[in-house]
């Protein structure tokens, strides 16, 4: 059994049938927040393992989806992945989640516990936080100073290169590469995978994999319990100055920053965020993002649910937050390096000036 506590805010366990000890930091995604302290009464406490359903006197939706009232199961697939999933306080109150799954694969035996937890668990945590006037955000997050900066954008537009390079180049700490919590006016520290990020940091010139010998020497770097002393410098709390949307483009071109207003900002997040869930990597390339198809399901059969209404809490939850803090955007080139980043930060710390 193992517990973990988000920053006081919400506690969940997580309990396996087997603990794999084999790269605990690709198993367990959230181990930043894992305690020794049992959790008792946690909000969350996911399951893993076989069960038996629940599902009786279920609606039942597109022939798999069991839904009633505070209920949710079904059996799914994507790629080479198999799961069934239930989960018992789906809407409110605390919230047991059984699931069984694996990857017919390598994966299995690298990552058994992996699926659960991205599938299900990560979205669970950004509801059950979003109902306390916590935000998790797809974004990642610098701070200096006490000030927090936060950078958004899609997989792919180098989010952790820049982070990186921010912080051995520039002096920043670190408050994720991934996910962040905004909370009114300040960001908190929301890290995941937080060895792999420090094996990056350390060793390569990007977030990027190069090669296979990369991919060996992470393992080899996760598989040490030295990694864990790894000292990173991580702000949990810090006050937001700026947000800045990276977004990439053709060709080689510098860009300057622009001004974007709050719906657009807006628009932005909340499509970004409704894309991760819809399309959470695995870490050798599958994606199964089935949580956004879940709450849609539930939303068909309770239309008035809070699950119904989540997208459009976390909206006017946002606004608030965006009207006071200065939002830009920022074009980059689709190849990252120094130069690129020597630009960004210029234009950043212009407009911080």
């Amino acid at each position: 059994m193992l517990n973990f506590n988000v920053h006081n805010i919400l506690k969940f366990r997580i309990i396996r049938n087997k603990r794999s000890r084999l790269f605990k930091d690709l198993n367990l995604e959230f181990s930043f927040f894992e305690t020794n302290e049992a959790v008792s009464n946690p909000e969350i406490t996911l399951r893993l393992g076989k069960f038996r359903p629940l599902n009786e006197n279920c609606y039942v939706i597109e022939r798999k989806y069991h839904i009633k009232e505070n209920y949710f199961y079904c059996k799914d697939s994507e790629g080479r992945a198999k799961w069934q999933v239930e989960i018992l306080g789906f809407e409110e109150g605390n919230t047991i989640v059984n699931f069984h799954g694996r990857i017919f694969g390598p994966e299995h035996l690298l990552i058994p516990d992996f699926l659960a937890q991205d599938i299900v668990l990560k979205p669970l945590i950004a509801y059950k936080l979003a109902m306390r006037g916590y935000f998790l955000i797809h974004s990642a997050g610098i701070c200096k100073n006490n000030h927090a900066y936060l950078l958004i954008g899609r997989g792919g537009a180098y989010k952790t290169s820049l982070v990186m390079d921010f912080m051995r180049k520039a002096g920043y700490s670190y408050l994720g590469d991934d996910w962040v919590i905004i909370h009114k006016n300040k960001a908190l520290c929301f890290p995941v995978h937080l060895s792999q990020f420090g094996y990056r940091l350390r060793y390569l010139p990007t977030e990027n994999l190069r090669s296979l010998s990369d991919r060996i020497n992470l393992f080899k770097y996760l598989s040490r319990s030295s990694h864990r002393r790894n000292n990173i410098p991580i702000a949990r709390s810090s006050e937001i100055e700026a947000i800045f949307i990276i977004a990439r483009k053709q060709g080689k071109e510098m860009t300057s920053v622009r001004d974007v207003s709050v719906k657009e900002a807006l628009d932005k997040l909340i499509a970004n965020n409704i894309l991760e869930m819809m399309m959470t990597p695995i870490i050798f390339g599958d994606e199964l993002g089935r949580f956004f198809r879940y709450m849609l399901a539930y939303s068909y059969v309770f239309p008035y649910s809070s699950i119904a209404f989540h997208w459009n809490y976390l909206r006017k939850g946002l606004e608030g937050v965006l009207s006071r803090i200065p939002i830009y955007e920022i074009k980059m080139p689709l190849v990252y390096d120094s130069n690129v980043f020597n630009h960004i930060r210029q234009q950043i710390e212009l407009k911080l000036q």
